[in-house]
């Protein structure tokens, strides 16, 4: 049944007033998103595994949930270029529709190019902006969760691990979020995150003068051939492994347990690579068990269609220990990840927690 526009803000306003007020939880820290890194959790669009986080950048995304998906509109790139662009966003979004068929159409303001040639996408829109040109992605994923309000906290805190910051809570997601009406008795869920240019202290960074030294919560051993990738203040370990135009990047990523559920994740990890969803009953299936640091854990290999432009595998790890969620993901170009599986499940074997 389709809410009128009054009704709809409502129920959400209020959904997150009772997340604020009556439903605090231990520190949120969901990636994204993904959709990002990337994400969470529910992404706004596959994030190509040569294309770098945007510690210092800026991202302007909407959230627009319709039937079972939600539509995600994201324009990314460094802090002012993005920034003019905030009303022109705004006023874009503003214009989406459904058809019959459940696709979104637009009206592109002047300039502004589409294209339709990314598998992983619906829609690529670059947007000019001081003689470059900035990428707005229209991706779609099943909404498989009905708390609103936490699916759009999880995508936030991913946008927010992306461009180095930390993440939020849910008291302060109604600061972070606004409401902009559509047509149809719709709202879009708008977001804006900026980095300040070097995200938060990562387990074994420095610490800032004076600051506590931050406790390392998980130790490993690294493959050789992996190099150091680059930490957040999300992520616990990152590497990147090359060969020649093929690159693979490995994260842990601890996320709160109680926002993250085994399903809705696996589907993110699944469409990641081209694969379509699952249903509940499908996940035994879908996943193995194995044990990480004395506990259970799920442990899957999702390896996409070998006839995409460019085949893209994920092997990854999900397990539930202490309050928390934690992700360890290698993702990258298909054959080289699956020539890296021993490696890295080696590397998963090494794991050690801090926490149970």
């Amino acid at each position: 049944m389709k809410l009128p526009l009054p009704r709809l803000l409502l129920a959400i306003g209020l959904t997150w007033l009772l997340l604020a007020g009556g439903c605090q939880r231990d520190e949120i820290t969901a990636y994204t998103a993904p959709k990002d890194d990337d994400e969470v959790f529910f992404t706004g669009g596959a994030r190509p595994a040569t294309m770098p986080r945007l510690a210092g950048g800026r991202i302007l995304a909407a959230i627009v949930p319709h039937g079972d998906n939600a539509w995600f509109f994201k324009l990314s790139g460094p802090v002012e270029a993005v920034g003019e662009h905030v009303q022109s966003f705004t006023s874009f979004v503003q214009t989406v529709q459904f058809g019959e068929n459940g696709e979104p159409a637009w009206q592109r303001p002047a300039g502004w190019d589409e294209s339709r040639d990314n598998p992983q996408r619906f829609a690529t829109i670059t947007v000019p902006s001081g003689g470059k040109r900035l990428e707005l992605s229209v991706t779609a994923l099943t909404r498989v969760d009905d708390d609103y309000a936490a699916y759009v906290l999880m995508n936030v805190n991913r946008w927010l691990e992306q461009v180095g910051e930390n993440p939020i809570d849910a008291g302060q997601l109604a600061s972070m979020v606004r409401q902009v009406p559509l047509e149809d008795g719709l709202a879009a869920s708008i977001v804006d995150v900026k980095g300040q240019g070097g995200g938060g202290a990562a387990a074994g960074a420095s610490s800032p003068a004076g600051a506590a030294p931050q406790q390392r919560v998980v130790s490993f051993t690294k493959p050789d051939g992996w190099s150091e990738g680059q930490l957040t203040a999300m992520r616990k370990a990152a590497f990147v492994v090359q060969d020649g135009e093929q690159r693979i990047d490995v994260t842990v990523i601890d996320l709160v347990a109680d926002v993250n559920a085994l399903l809705p994740n696996v589907n993110r990890w699944r469409g990641e690579v081209g694969l379509p969803d699952i249903a509940e009953a499908e996940l035994p299936g879908a996943v193995q068990k194995i044990e990480v640091d004395g506990k259970e854990a799920a442990y899957m290999e999702l390896v996409g269609p070998s006839d995409s432009p460019r085949p893209l595998a994920i092997l990854g790890v999900i397990q539930y220990r202490g309050g928390k969620a934690w992700f360890v993901k290698l993702k990258g170009d298909s054959a080289l990840a699956q020539r890296e599986r021993s490696n890295f499940q080696s590397f998963i074997r090494s794991l050690k927690f801090s926490q149970n």
